[in-house]
């Protein structure tokens, strides 16, 4: 489970003691070159601090957001070399345009993927056909976020494309996170999808990410995926 948009307010000490405790965690660090140090959005000086915890440290996924994702995709941007291949063992692509996976540079670490970002059903089958296309080359999954980290809740959640990895978000928090779990274990058969991210369903009324919020959703999250495991 992803947990998007931890930022400076946040230790990364703390990050690190639950994703020990939960080890299907994984921290989504959203990446812009014009908000950073923002809300939602931590400073280069913090991303430091949470490399400095080594590489077998926080289970990482670095969220290309503007001109960092416009640069992945081989259009007029750059990123800077902090995150010239990312870090952790995956990186997002936030807006993804579709057709444009085979401007992804290839990063040569074994499980390392790349998210294309769908917001829509149709956008999902033609972000299917562009991971496929650029496969066994560049590894690829699908994130379907119609919500975009708004909290909007999604409506319908379409199917995994075939031999696609294929996460969900979209308004999920520990009020219903339990409830579409259920939706997508209908969506597929009675399995559990590749992973689930939330954002805005984690924050407090001032924004900010509430850690006793991500405890609950991990605690129900953890309990039903050992259910599914037994």
């Amino acid at each position: 489970m992803t947990i998007t948009g931890a930022d400076d307010d946040v230790a990364p000490e703390v990050m690190l003691r639950l994703a020990r405790e939960f080890p299907r965690l994984e921290w989504g660090i959203l990446l812009s070159a014009s908000r950073a140090g923002t809300c939602r959005y931590p400073s280069i000086e913090w991303i430091r601090r949470v490399r400095g915890l080594g590489p077998s440290g926080l289970p990482l996924s670095a969220h290309m957001c503007g001109s960092y994702a416009r640069a992945l995709m081989g259009l007029k941007a750059a990123v800077p070399v902090e995150f010239a291949s990312g870090f952790g063992q995956r990186t997002q692509v936030n807006g993804y345009e579709l057709g444009r996976a085979s401007a992804l540079p290839i990063v040569r670490r074994s499980r390392f993927e790349y998210i294309l970002q769908a917001r829509d059903e149709a956008m999902v089958t033609g972000c299917a056909v562009d991971a496929r296309a650029r496969a066994p080359f560049v590894r690829c999954s699908i994130l379907f976020d119609p919500s975009g980290g708004t909290g909007s809740r999604a409506t319908k959640w379409p199917p995994a494309p075939n031999a696609v990895r294929t996460g969900y978000a979209g308004g999920i928090s520990p009020a219903n996170a339990a409830a579409v779990l259920g939706e997508l274990r209908e969506v597929h058969g009675g399995r559990l999808p590749a992973w689930i991210d939330m954002e805005s369903g984690v924050r407090d009324a001032r924004d900010r990410l509430d850690l006793a919020a991500v405890r609950e959703v991990l605690e129900a999250v953890e309990l039903i995926c050992a259910e599914a495991d037994a």
